[in-house]
């Protein structure tokens, strides 16, 4: 049996048909006057975009402090240091890749 977004189903709906809308994002919802319908599943919204984005810098901010901590410990000019302020950096160019984002979900 085919699929498609607006279908309708009488009564039940076959098992093939959700992971069908699994596969082609869309889920099936209860249709005004019984029965059920496939249709798109909505994506985030801005907002819950810009809250996942903000919570991967949080991460990031984390990560960094562990760089940092690892930074004090190993000392200035010390392999283990080097690599650490580099991973440091790293973490800042994404940081303001993610800003970036969040800026462009604002406009």
């Amino acid at each position: 049996m085919e699929f498609y977004i607006g279908q309708t189903f009488d009564s039940v709906y076959p098992p093939q048909a959700a992971v069908w809308c699994n596969e082609n994002n869309c889920m099936i919802t209860a249709a005004q006057g019984g029965g059920y319908r496939i249709e798109v599943q909505p994506g985030p919204t801005p907002e819950h975009q810009v809250a996942a984005l903000e919570a991967q810098i949080d991460v990031l901010n984390i990560f960094q402090l562990r760089d940092l901590t690892i930074m004090q410990a190993a000392g200035p000019g010390s392999d283990r240091y080097a690599e650490a302020a580099r991973f440091f950096l790293e973490k800042e160019e994404q940081k303001e890749d993610l800003r970036r984002q969040i800026d462009l979900l604002g406009s």
